[in-house]
């Protein structure tokens, strides 16, 4: 962010922090994406992205593919991260549930064995 000299507010234009640091060693932006912890995404993040990113009716998959090659699969990146959080926090009852199961499993077999 950076701030607006004429109103004292902080501008939320994130290119130049980009450029700076995401752009500046592609190497870098490659090794983050491919070792983003997905599992810990907090609600806020996805909800902050849906407000400002992808609920913008013009910033959609084809308007970003006109203008980078690139840049079109950081979209699908992004929506794929969201796509997964959604994805992840609804089966998570179900994977406690599993965990549980699996805990009594394993409770019942090692009586079996003595047995």
């Amino acid at each position: 962010m950076q701030k607006n000299d004429q109103t004292g507010k902080k501008d939320e234009n994130y290119f130049e922090t980009a450029k700076k640091y995401l752009l500046n060693d592609t190497r870098e932006l490659l090794e983050c994406l491919l070792t983003y912890d997905k599992d810990n995404i907090s609600a806020a993040t996805i909800k902050k992205l849906e407000e400002k990113v992808l609920g913008q009716s013009d910033f959609n998959f084809e308007a970003v593919a006109r203008c980078s090659y690139a840049c079109k699969f950081l979209f699908l990146w992004c929506q794929a991260m969201v796509d997964y959080y959604k994805v992840f926090t609804e089966t998570k009852p179900l994977r406690d549930k599993l965990v549980e199961m699996r805990k009594i499993v394993e409770v019942k077999q090692a009586e079996l064995r003595i047995k």
